[in-house]
C-alpha cells in the first residue's frame, strides 16, 4: 500500500519554500551533519565589517565584535 509521501519530506519542502523569505539579504550554506562547508565572508582587506555565522536554529558559531571573534 503506497501511503504517498511521508510528511517529514513534506515539512523540509516547507521549509525551503519559506527560505527566501526568512534569509532575505542573507547568504544561507546548506551542508550534511558532520560534514564540512566554507563559511565566506568578503570584505576590503582595509574594512572590517561586523558578521554572524549562525546554524539552522538560530544559535551563533562564529562573529566578531570589534577587532575580537567571539563563538
Amino acid at each position: 500500500m503506497n501511503r504517498g509521501v511521508p510528511f517529514r519530506h513534506l515539512l523540509l519542502v516547507l521549509q525551503l519554500a519559506l527560505l527566501p523569505a526568512a534569509t532575505q539579504g542573507k547568504k544561507v550554506v546548506l551542508g550534511k551533519k558532520g560534514d564540512t562547508v566554507e563559511l565566506t565572508c568578503t570584505a576590503s582587506q582595509k574594512k572590517s565589517i561586523q558578521f554572524h555565522w549562525k546554524n539552522s536554529n538560530q544559535i551563533k558559531i562564529l562573529g566578531n565584535q570589534g577587532s575580537f571573534l567571539t563563538k
